[in-house]
């Protein structure tokens, strides 16, 4: 990294930042009766940005040897872009964030296969193997940049994900953390349970409803309205929210955190621009208290922002990006308190969401009625809703949280919801 810098003070290149990343990558999947690896090796790479004449520019090699060239073709690059205020990081102190699991990394690819056939063991339990996906990754990660910043981290992730079926009936269960899973017969029971749970499913009539949403579904449904506290749409004054910052625009006992000491997936020390993590309020109490910046979205905002810089890898520009998403808990226990729920498992179809308005419609594939201490499996109906409504009518709110990739939240329920048969 410090060999790279060097190399861009040779080239009369004054102010400058440097990414590294490498990956370590081994993927299975199974169907039909049969186990392929469909990914094996490292992928190494480094990005280069360049600050010239107040204007970005960003290009990438695969060798340090070639860093020259992708600093020569960011430097030229950047005469396209905005003149702004924007400066690289400057160094800053870390806290602790670990998100590497020596298990997840030193695990064999003949463990990996048993953990596979394991998956489909459980799911044959109930139902019937669709398709087994699992995927372990290591990371090694280093920031270096003209303001004397230096910022490294390795870190795991493990993802298991599982379909099933029974007649019928679908079902599925998934898991994704910087740990390894710890009991993949577990996982395919689960999805494979939930198959045969799905056989008979019946039709739900048109209706409002009270609703739980798995966490998995709470968090595809946070990321719509995620969309709206973005810094930059906030500053081009596109977002529904770009006014409403301290108003109370939600229910009251919603409070939500970008939080990237949160024991989740996207947990880490710094962003993707070096700067030190730190945890930021989104919404407190129902009130709007903060929007996602990088560097270069508060540049442009001319604000003295940063921290939410996120890239998917060396060879694309980082971005505006968020962390892991926190919901804090509340008093209530909403699966026994209520007496009628419909508790929606998966749907589809949030793409086709107005993301300005936060209208969406979406088609249920797995549900459940819970009414009187029973449960009955219904679907073909769709969720027909607008995001910012939605999260203004909760009705109560579980004490306990439960986590879904980088998405930790307890369960919620939420009143009047627009089922559509």
């Amino acid at each position: 990294m410090l060999d790279t810098l060097k190399t861009l003070h040779s080239l009369g290149i004054h102010e400058g930042e440097v990414f590294h990343l490498k990956q370590s990558t081994t993927a299975y999947e199974y169907s039909a009766d049969s186990l392929k690896l469909k990914n094996s090796g490292t992928d190494e790479g480094f990005g280069v940005r360049v600050l010239e004449g107040r204007k970005l520019g960003f290009s990438y090699s695969t060798s340090k040897s070639r860093a020259g060239e992708g600093a020569w073709a960011a430097l030229s690059l950047s005469k396209f872009s905005k003149e702004t205020g924007f400066s690289f990081a400057q160094p800053g102190k870390y806290l602790p964030a670990p998100a590497y699991d020596p298990k997840a990394a030193e695990i064999g690819e003949e463990d990996l296969r048993d953990m596979v056939y394991a998956i489909a063991g459980g799911v044959e339990k109930h139902a019937e193997v669709v398709r087994i996906v699992l995927a372990n990754e290591t990371a090694e990660t280093a920031i270096a940049n003209t303001c004397l910043l230096f910022a490294q981290e390795k870190g795991t992730s493990f993802m298991a994900y599982a379909e099933a079926k029974s007649g019928q009936g679908y079902g599925f269960d998934d898991y994704s953390h910087f740990r390894m899973l710890e009991d993949p017969a577990a996982l395919g029971e689960r999805a494979g349970i939930m198959a045969k749970e799905m056989r008979s499913p019946g039709k739900l009539p048109t209706g409002k409803y009270s609703v739980i949403f798995s966490t998995e579904t709470l968090s595809s449904l946070f990321g719509l309205l995620a969309y709206s506290f973005s810094g930059e749409l906030n500053r081009r004054k596109i977002s529904k929210l770009w006014d409403k910052e301290g108003q109370k625009l939600f229910d009251q006992r919603l409070t939500v955190w970008d939080d990237p000491f949160a024991d989740a997936e996207a947990r880490s020390a710094f962003d993707a621009e070096g700067v030190p993590s730190q945890k930021i309020p989104l919404i407190e109490a129902g009130v709007v208290r903060n929007f996602y910046y990088n560097r270069e979205a508060a540049a442009l905002a001319g604000l003295d922002k940063g921290g939410n810089c996120a890239r998917s890898g060396y060879s694309s520009p980082p971005s505006l990006g968020s962390s892991n998403t926190v919901i804090s808990t509340g008093d209530s226990e909403p699966e026994a308190e209520l007496a009628k729920y419909v508790y929606i498992e998966s749907m589809h179809g949030l793409h086709t969401a107005n993301t300005t308005t936060g209208d969406f419609g979406a088609e249920v594939s797995v549900a459940f009625l819970n009414e009187k201490g029973g449960k009955k499996p219904v679907r073909g109906f769709m969720v027909s809703e607008n995001i910012f409504n939605l999260f203004s009518k909760i009705e109560c709110i579980g004490k306990q949280q439960e986590q879904s990739g980088d998405f930790v939240s307890p369960k919620i329920a939420f009143s009047g919801v627009s089922l559509v048969s």
